[in-house]
Order: C-alpha cells, then sequence, then structure tokens
C-alpha cells in the first residue's frame, strides 16, 4: 500500500468509506447530489476513541452501521484485542453477526485474508503471532457478560438491555488498557436508560448554519417544521388523527430565524457540547432531523399516523419520553424499605403470601406478603426462569417455588400461558388465579371474578389496573424489602417504569383522543406485582361474601393492603 493509502486508513470513517458498499453502492459521509448518502454527522462519532461514548438516537439513522465501522477499523488497527458486541437478544446478536457485519468483513480485504471459522458468534482475525476477536453476544442475563476478559464494549439497544449485565461486563475490562465503552439506542422515558445517560454527558448536538440568515441552530421538530399550504388547523387534526393525508411540500423545514425555508445536506454543520467541563462521558444525540432524505412531510406524516404519542417521540426524534406514571423515582422506593428476610420456609408470622406471574419466553414471579405486625404488605422477593426446550418446565419451577413457601394464592397472566395456567390450575386447586387485562377505558380496576371458568379468572381493566397500582405504591401502601438482590431489585424498578399513561388517537377517530397505557419498554415485574397484589386482596381472611340482589360479590373487610375499598362482581 502506497504512504498516503495508508495515512487516509488512520482514520476509521476513511478506512471505512473506501472499502464499504451498500446495495451495489459506495458507504459515504458527503454528498451534493444525492441526500441519501449525506450523513455528515456520523463521521465524528465513527472516529471518536473517547474511551466512554454514548448515543441518544432515533430508528434509522445509520448508527448501529457506524459502530460496526468503527470495530471493523479496530480489529484491523489493534492485535491482541477483543471486541464484545452485545444486543438484548440471541436472535438480533446472531443476525447482527452474520447479515450485518460479515458483509462489512467480505468488503475488506484485510480483515478477509485474516478471518478464522464463524460459527459460535466470534470472528477472530489474525495478525502474525497475535490476533484480535469481535464477539456477537445477548445481553439477556448478567452472567453472560462475566469470565470474558474484553477490550471494547458495544452495547445496542441498551434501553432494552437486562438490568445487570452491564455491571458484569464492566468487570471484564477492568485489565484492559483500552477499556472503550459505546453504549447507543433509541430512548424510552425521561430519567431512565440512553436518555439519562446523555444527561450526564456532555450532550454534543449537531448544529447547522442557517445558508440564507448565517444563523446556527439545533434542528427540532417543533421549531424547525412550517406549515406553508393548507387549512391552518392542519397541525391540530394531523396530531389528533383526524385528518391522516395531505399535499405534497404542505410541510417544509426552516430556518428557527429568518424562517426560509432550508435544505440541511446543503447546511453547514458542526458537532458542539452544551457541557464541555463534563469529560467523563462523551454524549451524541443523532435524530431523524437531521438526516436530509427525511423531509418535513414525512416526519408529519409519521406524526399523524402513529397511534401512540411516545413512538413518534422516541423512535423519530430520538428523544425520551415524559409521561405520566414516572412518579415512583428512586426516593419512593428508599422511603418504602423494610429489612424483611426471605428465609427458605416460610416463617410463622407470614399470615398471608400472594405470589403473582408473567408468563412469555422468559417467566417472571414475585412474592408479596403480609406479615404480623407490619402494617403494609412487602415485596420480599422475584425472579425468573428462561423457557427451556422441554415444555412446561418453567411453569414446574415457578410452581415448586410456591409449594415452598405455601403460597395462599397464585394469580398469573391470562394472555400468554393458556398451557401453564392449566398445569398450575391442577397443581393449585382453589389457590390459582389468572388474571385477563381488558384493554378498555370502561373497565375498573376492580375485578370481575369467573370462578367457574375452566380457569378460574380475574378480569380487569388493564389501564385502571396500572393506575391503582402505581398510586398504592407512590403513597407507601407497598413495602420492598433490602434484602433482595440487587439486580432483581433494579430490574423490578426498570419494569415500574415499562409503562406509561400518554394521549394518543381513539382508534374509531370519534374522539380526539384518549388517554392510554402504553408500553416503551420491559414491563413483567410489574405485572407480576398487579396479580401478586390482587391475590393478597382476595385471601380468605381478606374478604367476606356478601349476597346484592342476587349476585355475588366480595367486599374489602379492612384496608390491609391500603386499597380502597370495593366491590368485586363474581359471574358464572
Amino acid at each position: 500500500m502506497k504512504q498516503d493509502e495508508k495515512l487516509l486508513d488512520l482514520l476509521p470513517s476513511l478506512f471505512y468509506a473506501r472499502r464499504r458498499r451498500i446495495r451495489g453502492q459506495p458507504y459515504c459521509f458527503y454528498s451534493s447530489k444525492d441526500p441519501f448518502f449525506h450523513r455528515p454527522f456520523l463521521v465524528a462519532p465513527m472516529n471518536d476513541m473517547h474511551p466512554n461514548i454514548c448515543v441518544c438516537k432515533s430508528r434509522q439513522v445509520g448508527v448501529t452501521e457506524t459502530f460496526l465501522g468503527q470495530s471493523a477499523f479496530l480489529a484491523h488497527r489493534f492485535s491482541g484485542i477483543t471486541q464484545l458486541y452485545a444486543l438484548p437478544r440471541w436472535d438480533q446478536a446472531n443476525e447482527w453477526g452474520r447479515d450485518r457485519f460479515d458483509p462489512i468483513v467480505a468488503q475488506t480485504p484485510e480483515l478477509r485474508t485474516k478471518t478464522g471459522k464463524w460459527g459460535t458468534g466470534i470472528k477472530t482475525f489474525v495478525h502474525g503471532q497475535d490476533s484480535s476477536r469481535v464477539m456477537f453476544r445477548s445481553a439477556w442475563d448478567p452472567g453472560l457478560g462475566e469470565g470474558t476478559p474484553i477490550d471494547i464494549l458495544y452495547l445496542d439497544e441498551y434501553d432494552r438491555m437486562f438490568v445487570g449485565v452491564e455491571d458484569a461486563f464492566k468487570e471484564s475490562m477492568k485489565a484492559s488498557p483500552l477499556g472503550f465503552y459505546r453504549r447507543f439506542s433509541t430512548p424510552t422515558v425521561e430519567g431512565d436508560g440512553i436518555g439519562k445517560l446523555y444527561n450526564n454527558s456532555d450532550m454534543r448536538k449537531w448544529l447547522m448554519k442557517c445558508n440564507h440568515c448565517g444563523h446556527w441552530q439545533e434542528l427540532t421538530f417543533e421549531r424547525n417544521t412550517m406549515q406553508v399550504k393548507g387549512d391552518g388547523e392542519l397541525k391540530d387534526l394531523l396530531t389528533s388523527g383526524n385528518v391522516m393525508d395531505f399535499d405534497e411540500k404542505t410541510f417544509i423545514t426552516c430556518c428557527q430565524k429568518c424562517h426560509k425555508e432550508i435544505v440541511t445536506w446543503e447546511m453547514q454543520g458542526e458537532w458542539v457540547a452544551e457541557k464541555p467541563s463534563r469529560t467523563n462521558l462523551r454524549g451524541y444525540l443523532i435524530t431523524q432531523m437531521l438526516c436530509p432524505w427525511i423531509t418535513a412531510d414525512m416526519l408529519w406524516h409519521d406524526r399523524a399516523s402513529m397511534q401512540i404519542e411516545q413512538n413518534f417521540v422516541n423512535y423519530v426524534l430520538g428523544l425520551p419520553y415524559r409521561g405520566s406514571g414516572t412518579s415512583i423515582t428512586d426516593d419512593t422506593y428508599k422511603n418504602n424499605m423494610s429489612p424483611v428476610m426471605c428465609p427458605n420456609t416460610r416463617p410463622s408470622e407470614w399470615l398471608k403470601v400472594a405470589i403473582g406471574i408473567d408468563w412469555g419466553k422468559i417467566n417472571w414471579y414475585i412474592m408479596m406478603v403480609k406479615i404480623r405486625n407490619i402494617a403494609h404488605p412487602v415485596v420480599v422477593d422475584m425472579g425468573w426462569y428462561e423457557d427451556t426446550p422441554r415444555p412446561l418446565e418453567s411453569a414446574e419451577k415457578i410452581a415448586d417455588y410456591c409449594k415452598k413457601y405455601k403460597a395462599d394464592v397464585i394469580v398469573a397472566d391470562a394472555g400468554y400461558g393458556a398451557d401453564r395456567n392449566a398445569h398450575m390450575k391442577k397443581k393449585f386447586p382453589g389457590r390459582f388465579w389468572q388474571c385477563r387485562n381488558i384493554d378498555s377505558a370502561y373497565r375498573s380496576y376492580e375485578p370481575q371474578m369467573y370462578p367457574n371458568n375452566p380457569v378460574p379468572e380475574l378480569q380487569v381493566g388493564k389501564r385502571e389496573a396500572w393506575k391503582h397500582y402505581m398510586e398504592w405504591v407512590y403513597h407507601g401502601g407497598l413495602k420492598f424489602s433490602t434484602k433482595i438482590a440487587r439486580h432483581k431489585f433494579e430490574t423490578m424498578k426498570k419494569h415500574y417504569r415499562g409503562d406509561v399513561l400518554s394521549q394518543a388517537k381513539d382508534k374509531d377517530r370519534r374522539r380526539r383522543d384518549q388517554e392510554v397505557l402504553s408500553k416503551v419498554d420491559s414491563d413483567h415485574l410489574l405485572w407480576a406485582s398487579i396479580y401478586a397484589k390482587y391475590g393478597l386482596m382476595n385471601i380468605s381472611g381478606r374478604v367476606s361474601i356478601v349476597e346484592i340482589g342476587g349476585m355475588s360479590s366480595l367486599n374489602s373487610m379492612d384496608n390491609l393492603t391500603g386499597a380502597p375499598p370495593g366491590e368485586w362482581f363474581i359471574k358464572d
């Protein structure tokens, strides 16, 4: 290789652009002819060799490709290093390695000649007597990060990672002279995940200079999209979902100062740190507003078509969503802790034990107990089992757990585990219920009960059950044991932030909007907790049978759980 070509390969972006092709076209960062090939805002993140980087991003803006490109450059540049690229699930890790990284290797002669066998998610590149490795792994379990010495860690879709895996990977990097750390993700809710990391970083933003008035600005949806055609109320109609279509060039991207139309791929841009004194963590914000191939019309089409507001905020604008239901803070937990142990057998002072279960490919359970001389119920333990090829093995493990603590009532999710619930009913006759969440604004949190169904069933309004539970926890109706393992407790806290209330368009368009409960992240332990609470409310001695107009009703006898009194209607 000639000397000038060697110099060109000193930067990851130049190294990558000279080799990478996508759909037959060279990968490039700058284009004066085609907006689809103009992505200058990705140069700095790819070239950045800061040890600790986070990127808060929209979907489909090229960040994954950027860090795969950086990984390929480092595999070529350095010998004896191990890079680990982690994603939330195994199928993602396999797909990224096979479909996204392999083509990069195939198009890079320097790597292709050094490639070992690909089979277990590990790519090996031989450098003389030494070698470098790139591994693709799932991050669903904290244990997967243990015992793997690594030099560079990439956590893709960080907000959907299993809580605790980050700590295990950090330990694996302590002996590395590099210790590079990259976290990037579409955000979820404010104060969590990648959004929280970015807010604690130097907060770099891509500022662009108006080619009319020279004003430098951060492009935002609210301030840089302007309606130039159509009815004056069109924005409100689009936001409410009452109008879905509009003429081309109804909206333009404009300058915040002079309000003239701007063409982003003709504008000068540069990264500027909002908090330059924060040097430990470098953060980039990359939204679809920066992408010249995405027009203002396209953004407003997305705003009109997305039923859930926070999907637009997260996926399109790349920003954390500030919704209702995130009022349970670290202070809430701190003020409601209890030093209750969870021994290997049920103690005599445990008056009532309820276990809630949320089924899935990973099966989650939580134990809530009423204890003598403690006014409020206490969460004493929780856990999870991943499904195996053996049918009902995970259900058997949870059943053994329920037997171990002599659970008085077990309440499980009705939506996923029909075979598991039938199995549990046989194991625990008279003590097992399934709970069906009805997605209707007209359903109460108080359950209708169907004890004569093949599997006894509760039916509750999903949104109201969630609201009632979150208010109950917020006002101190539930305590949490200080003895719960840290990674379990942090997982629970993350799941408690998994659902938020937002305003969304009514499906039948008859109303402008309605308050809906939306899932923005994993919420399994939250719903297992809600089911456990219903179990505590329905334990013998907690309620009494009362006749009302020929129907049976369950009336609250006391307020042990902090829940307001109410009637639960039983139907045949």
